[in-house]
C-alpha cells in the first residue's frame, strides 16, 4: 500500500522514479523496490520520501497504519 501512495503521488507531481530519489536521497532501484512493493523502506527514508513529496508525514503514516485519516478515541 504505501509503495502505491508514493507512485500515485510520484506520478500527480510529474516526477520520475530517478528525481525522487534524487529529493530523497537514495537510489532509483530503492524507489523501484518500494513502488512495486518489494522493499519496506527504513522510517528515515520513508520521512526522506514524503518530505520530498511534499506529503504530510502524520496523516500518511496514520493512513497506512489504521486505513484513515482520523485518531480513533477509545472511552
Amino acid at each position: 500500500m504505501f509503495g502505491k501512495t508514493i507512485k500515485q503521488n510520484r506520478n500527480k507531481q510529474h516526477l520520475t522514479q530517478q528525481q525522487l530519489a534524487y529529493y530523497a536521497g537514495t537510489t532509483r532501484a530503492n524507489i523501484a523496490k518500494i513502488e512495486s512493493g518489494a522493499y519496506l523502506p527504513s522510517l528515515y527514508l520513508t520521512l526522506k520520501i514524503l518530505e520530498a513529496l511534499e506529503m504530510d508525514e502524520h496523516k500518511t503514516i496514520r493512513r497506512l497504519i489504521y486505513g484513515h485519516d482520523r485518531k480513533q478515541h477509545v472511552n
